[in-house]
């Protein structure tokens, strides 16, 4: 009976309308891993060398991923690819990196937290920004060092596409999208999006 109950499931979700037009299907709920935990959770570290190492390691392999992502797009819309090159840009700044290096060096806890703190920072400093395009800006630099927090904490589907196992259209349900995820889809799977 449950099964049976699972199968006759309706839902009905209300948004605004970006674009005309029904759809119905099967529905994704995509609910990406928060890592908000990491700014309240911290770990002392010894060796600050191989935390610097594990920094490292995890910019080079999001900038390759940048790199893959923006080519691959470019490939569909020179402008979607932009957006990635951004990404990189946003990934590479000196500055933040120092910072970084700088704090684990002084602090002497794990990277993760370090970044984690950092980047709800830079957002509220973003945010706080009248310039809306500026503002929005905030969800890129979210996106790229959450990028580089779960490339960190090895959590694989950052580095595979997380939707591989969907196997008919669908209707995206998600409260935000990045660019990132959206990226990962093939969107000639995605029927409708509801955010």
């Amino acid at each position: 009976m449950s099964e049976n109950l699972k199968k006759n499931l309706r839902l009905k979700i209300k948004g605004r309308a970006i674009s005309g037009g029904i759809a119905f299907g099967r529905a994704y709920i995509y609910n990406p891993i928060e890592l908000d935990a990491l700014e309240e959770y911290k770990i002392s570290v010894v060796n600050i060398e191989t935390e610097r190492k594990k920094l490292e390691q995890a910019i080079d392999k999001s900038r390759k991923q940048l790199y893959s992502l923006k080519k691959r797009m470019s490939r569909k819309n020179k402008d979607i690819g932009n957006i990635f090159h951004a990404h990189i840009a946003i990934l590479e700044d000196s500055g933040f990196i120092k910072k970084i290096n700088d704090l684990l060096q002084k602090e002497k806890v794990n990277v993760e937290h370090i970044i984690a703190k950092q980047v709800k920072k830079v957002e509220e400093q973003f945010l706080s920004i009248e310039d809306e395009l500026l503002r929005s800006r905030a969800a890129d630099i979210r996106d790229v060092f959450h990028r580089l927090l779960r490339n960190l904490l090895n959590i694989e589907y950052v580095r595979s596409n997380m939707f591989s196992g969907i196997d008919s259209e669908i209707i995206l349900i998600a409260e935000k999208l990045t660019p990132s995820a959206i990226a990962a889809f093939d969107l000639y799977q995605i029927l409708g999006v509801v955010t």
